[in-house]
C-alpha cells in the first residue's frame, strides 16, 4: 500500500469519527485511526519539509503559503523536481497488518470516505 492510501484513510476516518455510527465500524475506524497516524503526521512533516527546500520562505525561515495552501517557488523551474519528489513521497510503500476490517456497510457513508478506507475496512453489503 502506498503512504499516501494511508494517509488518506487516517483523514477519513479522523472525519467519520466525529459522526455517531454502529460498534463494528465504530470499532474499525479507531483501528484504521491508530494504525495510521504516526505514518500520516510523517507524510505531514516530510511534505513540509520538502516544500522547505524549494518553496520562498517567509521572515521567519517559515514555507510562505497563500490562503489557498499553496506556496511560491524560489525557482518555479525546479517545479517539476519538487513534484518528482513529492510523488516518491506518497508511493512510498507500507504495510498494515491485520487490514482490511471486515464490517456491515452503513447504511450511507460518504463515496470519498469509501474511497479513502480502501485496503482498510471491507464492507458486507446486505
Amino acid at each position: 500500500m502506498r503512504l499516501i492510501d494511508a494517509v488518506r484513510a487516517n483523514n477519513a476516518a479522523v472525519a467519520m469519527a466525529a459522526e455517531k455510527w454502529g460498534f463494528a465500524l465504530a470499532l474499525a475506524l479507531v483501528k484504521v485511526k491508530r494504525a495510521t497516524a504516526d505514518d500520516a503526521a510523517h507524510f505531514v512533516f516530510e511534505e513540509l519539509a520538502l516544500a522547505g527546500e524549494y518553496a520562498e520562505l517567509d521572515g521567519d525561515g517559515q514555507v510562505r503559503f497563500s490562503p489557498e495552501g499553496r506556496f511560491a517557488f524560489v525557482d518555479p523551474a525546479e517545479g517539476p523536481m519538487y513534484e518528482a519528489k513529492r510523488e516518491d513521497l506518497k508511493n512510498v510503500e507500507v504495510e498494515y497488518p491485520g487490514f482490511p476490517v471486515a464490517v456491515p456497510a452503513p447504511p450511507e457513508i460518504r463515496p470519498e470516505w469509501l474511497e479513502a478506507l480502501a485496503g482498510f475496512v471491507e464492507f458486507a453489503e446486505g
